[in-house]
């Protein structure tokens, strides 16, 4: 036999309450017609609005439901889905909620993504502004539909507010906003279907009173309000402007002429309002008088005795017991503890405890996952994953969102340079990042297990791992204790890594140690390449030390030998090997400033036109007698095809050509031979390929020392500067400048067998042969005598150390000039002032007391005198970097000579702008 249902026993029970209630109710108000009708009917509008108001709510409720879940889903808050994909998954969500159109706004209102006839902007719309309002889904007011031909009703939710993450919410996607219409025709059928009188209605009113909903949709399209449906009782439309209860009340010209109830619609701005005709209710009240107070007392009596004894078996206590189960549920009790017999009913109580009893499996079985997920993280397990396909709705989202927390917690390990691994209480590898992955197949340990940390800890034969890196591992350790270390691994094609390794337990209660190797193997080569920088550095401070301490001694020497001798020809001798030592300190000392102006990247090159020849030819004459003297056969043979004058800087590839024949005598034996050739190599482009060789027979040099020959601060063999002498400086210059003219220097040799050095320079030849003779001319006239040249010229030398002064008189007194000196910079200034026409020309130091010579430049400058910006100044200093240049320059001198002065080009400065 087929159980009845609760419903029929409900309903059974109703039926019996309302003959027993309208009996009761007749004979009532026979003797209170009027007043207790308007108060019971006034009673009985209120509940049925609240009711209506409930069917409304529940009418609205899924749909809304559905907007909310759809504007939470990954298909619209994922920045990386696309339109396209958006407007996909909306359409099956129309499809599937039976919307009219649903599309995805921005946060100026414009449409984004849309399924169906969607408005192209919602920014005039009242559901924009009220979606800004409230974190929940809203509801806008019933309007006619774009097309005109039919109601519609606007509903809107924030897309991604409610997205798993939170705060993690990509900022700015919550202004992003999911809006449909869902079909009015829903709505108008449910109000149609309420049951309020026979002349009565049901509608739903806005909160400034427009009607919204009414069984006949004429009025929505006439856009009548609850004025115009209940006349012009304005107590009775306060209930409809801002209601937050039920309520019921009378209105009409006579009271009780109509009743209204109203009752807010929980989730919108709406009231939901049943409009009762007196008329309906007044007949049916009359007819009570068949049934007295009394017998509707008595009857009440038992009827409630009989509910409450029916109710309480057929639905309280089971639901008792649900409830009961449900409180354990919320405490995290999550068996159902159900009776059996709930399993045998086939009501809907049976069904209920069912549900229940499923709901309840399914958040313990979602609890279990995430506890299994919990325990495998604590223990290190990163790579474990819940089976979230075998749970479905929220439960499958929720597991899902904690894999991708995971996916995405690896990713960011993987992204991380170092390699990074999780290991357990036996050296197991529980998961590794993608740079650990790659050490360990780097060294071969990818398959290793447990072998690769100890591989990692005791990489040498024999060795063994560290105890107390082992004590990470035991249950003496403690979480946050560290140990690391240096280690070098071999690779698998034979190099070497350097690897900081370092261990840290992450757990007390279960054993997680991470694992961290650093690769450290630039840092340890760019240490090794330090240490050996500095003690190359340091060898060569020794070397500049005995470099230049020798032609000190020999200076100082032969200045005292010199004083002492008497014998004019043995004064010569001691002034001649003066001469020569310092020449050979000014070498050095040129070297050094070089290389500085070099690491310094100041160093510069000046191109000019110059004969390529007479340069080549006065460079073997100064090496020439130095060959000579150690009886070496000194040879130069010059390609006719070369230009014969080019553009380059002739100063600098003078130095290389010259370090290059200097270096082949010095380490070529008496009677050896040192043959210089230049030849044409090619031509292209307009410019000339020189490529100039320096062949010797002297001591060769290994591969060896090859590989370390143009290295600054070193030389092939430490013993050289102790055979042969030398700051092992000119080879590096020598390449610094060939590389800066954009060139080539390389060397063949071998030990005992002699060297050659190669230069290869693309250089460009001048044009104009006009002026190549008018250069060779002066060339040729710089062998006349300057005795005298000056004569009738006045020089001012503004110089304050005295033996300075001395040396540079001497130097330019053979060319008869008239020399006045000032001691200091306000002297200087002060002598031309007074006397301008009896100066031509100012030597100008820069470092003196008083005032420098920039400062005594610029007053000269502007002095005011006529000859003061035309008589030349010419900076006589010891600064000769470029900058130094350019600052006497600024300063308004005219040029510059470099201390210690050379005799034959201050007499050029002279008769440059004296003559």
């Amino acid at each position: 036999m087929k159980a009845k249902s609760v419903t029929t026993k409900f309903l059974a029970i109703a039926i019996l309450a309302v003959v027993v209630l309208a009996a009761g109710l007749v004979f009532v108000m026979t003797y209170f017609m009027n007043s207790l009708t308007d108060t019971l009917l006034i009673n009985l509008l209120r509940p049925m609005a609240e009711t209506g108001a409930r069917s409304v709510e529940a009418q609205l409720g899924a749909p809304l439901e559905s907007l909310s879940f759809a504007a939470d889903a990954a298909a619209l808050t994922s920045p990386a889905a696309t339109r396209e994909e958006k407007a996909a998954y909306l359409a099956s969500v129309r499809a599937e909620r039976g919307f009219d159109w649903l599309g995805l706004y921005g946060a100026d209102g414009a449409l984004l993504a849309g399924s169906g006839d969607c408005p192209a902007s919602v920014a005039g719309r009242s559901i924009r502004a009220m979606l800004g309002e409230t974190e929940g889904p809203a509801v806008e007011d019933t309007r006619i539909n774009s097309a005109g031909d039919a109601l519609e009703i606007a509903m809107g939710a924030s897309v991604g507010r409610g997205a798993p993450g939170g705060a993690e919410t990509p900022a700015g996607r919550a202004q992003l906003c999911l809006v449909g219409a869902y079909p009015y025709d829903a709505l108008g059928d449910m109000l149609r279907g309420i049951d309020a009188t026979q002349n009565g209605a049901a509608f739903i009113v806005a909160r400034d009173g427009r009607l919204v909903a009414h069984a006949d949709a004429g009025r929505i399209y006439g856009g009548e309000s609850v004025a115009d449906l209940l006349g012009a009782d304005k107590d009775v439309h306060a209930l409809f402007l801002d209601p937050r209860e039920a309520n019921a009340a009378g209105m009409g010209a006579e009271v009780g002429a109509a009743f209204v109830g109203c009752a807010p619609i929980r989730g919108t701005e709406w009231s939901f309002g049943i409009l009762a005709p007196r008329a309906d209710f007044a007949a049916s009240v009359r007819r009570a008088v068949l049934i007295g107070v009394v017998l509707t007392v008595i009857l009440l009596a038992v009827f409630t005795t009989v509910f409450i004894v029916l109710i309480r078996r057929i639905l309280t206590a089971p639901l008792y017991v649900i409830a009961g189960s449900a409180q354990r549920l919320a405490k995290g009790e999550f068996g159902n503890g159900l009776p059996e017999k709930f399993a045998e009913r086939n009501d809907e109580i049976g069904r209920l405890g069912g549900a229940f009893a499923t709901m309840s499996d399914s958040i313990r079985g979602v609890i279990e996952d995430i506890e299994r997920l919990t325990d495998a993280v604590r223990a290190g397990m990163l790579n474990d994953r819940a089976d979230a396909a075998a749970r479905r709705g929220d439960y499958n989202r929720i597991l899902s969102g904690i894999n991708a927390m995971l996916d995405g917690i690896c990713a960011h390990l993987d992204a991380i340079p170092d390699a990074l691994a999780l290991l357990d209480e036996s050296q197991r590898f529980l998961c590794m990042n993608a740079g650990m992955r790659e050490v360990l197949a780097r060294h071969g340990l990818l398959a290793a297990g447990d072998r690769a940390l100890r591989a990692l800890l005791a990489p040498g034969e024999g060795e063994t791992p560290d105890l107390r890196a082992m004590r990470l591992f035991g249950p003496e350790g403690t979480a946050g204790d560290v140990w690391g270390t240096d280690v070098r691994m071999r690779d698998a094609g034979g190099g070497e890594r350097d690897y900081a390794l370092m261990l840290r337990r992450a757990d007390d209660a279960r054993v997680c140690v991470m694992l961290i190797l650093h690769d450290v193997t630039m840092l340890t080569k760019a240490k090794v390449d330090a240490e050996a920088a500095s003690k190359a550095k340091s060898e060569f401070l020794s070397r500049m030390s005995h470099e230049m301490r020798t032609p000190m001694n020999a200076i100082i020497g032969m200045t005292a030998i010199g004083k002492a001798a008497e014998d004019i020809a043995r004064k010569e001798y001691c002034l001649d090997k003066i001469n020569e030592a310092s020449g050979h300190l000014l070498g050095v000392i040129n070297d050094i400033l070089d290389m500085s102006k070099i690491e310094a990247n100041k160093f510069e090159l000046s191109y000019t036109a110059f004969n390529f020849e007479r340069m080549l030819r006065r460079v073997v004459n100064v090496v020439r007698f130095r060959a000579e003297e150690r009886k070496q056969k000194l040879s130069a043979d010059i390609d006719a095809r070369i230009p014969r004058r080019i553009v380059s800087d002739e100063q600098r590839l003078a130095q290389v050509i010259t370090n290059l024949l200097s270096n082949a005598v010095k380490f070529t034996p008496e009677g050896g031979t040192v043959a210089l050739a230049a030849v044409n190599a090619g031509e292209a482009d307009g410019l000339v390929t020189l490529r100039i060789s320096v062949k010797d027979t002297g001591i060769g040099i290994s591969p060896e020392q090859q590989r370390r020959l143009f290295t600054a601060f070193e030389q092939a063999d430490g013993g050289i500067s102790r055979t042969f002498g030398g700051t092992g400086l000119g080879l590096s210059i020598s390449k610094s400048i060939v590389d800066m003219m954009g060139g080539q220097i390389r060397v063949d040799s071998a030990l005992d067998e002699g060297a050659t050095f190669t230069l290869d320079l693309r250089v460009r030849g001048a044009a104009d042969e006009a002026d190549a003779c008018a250069a060779d001319a002066g060339e040729t006239e710089a062998g006349i005598s300057d005795d005298g040249i000056l004569r009738g010229k006045r020089i001012l030398i503004a110089e304050d150390v005295e033996i300075n002064r001395e040396i540079v008189g001497a130097l330019v007194e053979h060319t008869g000039v008239e020399i006045d000196f000032a001691f200091d910079g306000e002297e200087a200034v002060r002598k031309f002032t007074a006397a301008p026409a009896d100066c031509d020309l100012i030597l100008m130091d820069i470092h003196m007391p008083k005032m420098d010579g920039y400062e005594a430049a610029r007053r000269i400058r502007a002095s005011g005198s006529p000859r003061a910006a035309e008589t030349p100044i010419v900076a006589m200093t010891a600064n000769v970097f470029r900058e130094d240049v350019e600052k006497c320059l600024a300063a308004g001198m005219n040029d510059h000579i470099g201390k210690p002065i050379d005799a034959d080009a201050l007499i050029a400065k002279l008769k440059h702008y004296l003559l």
